[in-house]
């Protein structure tokens, strides 16, 4: 039995290198993304929960997973709120639509949640792509990404088409 050992891999002078439909091309991940709070209410805000990838062609893919911690604290009877993705200025996604996904009774409230959001979008660019988060705090006194033992993360990997 032979061996073939290789350090890399190149298309010929005037070629691209085609891997197969689904095979991931590159993985990028966020670095530290810093705590954030607002107290706004009613309006959906950005928080700095956002990463960037090239993808290197225009019909690749892009797994988005985003990992962040949310809380919400109320004084009142109820602590609500959503969560959303945005490509650039697109919503990418908003799970229905919806401004009410995390929600919680009681008297003092507060909400404290790892979430997760992963999704395949389709941006059709070999541009720089930006993905971000934006929180939206409908009842409550103050809404939070916070850092924590889970981390706060965005990974973003290229999947060819």
């Amino acid at each position: 039995m032979s061996t073939l050992t290789v350090k890399a891999i190149a298309a010929p002078v005037g070629y691209d290198l085609q891997m197969p439909a689904g095979h991931i091309i590159q993985v990028v991940q966020s670095g530290t993304i810093a705590e954030f709070s607002t107290s706004s209410t009613g309006s959906w805000i950005d928080s700095p929960v956002v990463a960037s990838i090239t993808p290197t062609s225009s019909s690749s893919k892009i797994l988005v997973t985003v990992g962040v911690t949310v809380r919400i604290v109320a004084n009142g009877d109820r602590a609500r709120g959503a969560l959303k993705v945005l490509r650039g200025s697109t919503v990418v996604w908003n799970e229905g639509g919806l401004t009410e996904h995390l929600h919680s009774r009681g008297s003092p409230v507060e909400i404290d949640n790892y979430v997760t959001i992963s999704f395949l979008d389709s941006p059709n660019t070999t541009s720089s792509t930006t993905y971000k988060l934006q929180v939206y705090q409908l009842t409550g006194t103050n809404m939070v990404t916070r850092q924590s033992t889970f981390g706060t993360k965005v990974v973003l990997q290229e999947v060819s088409g």
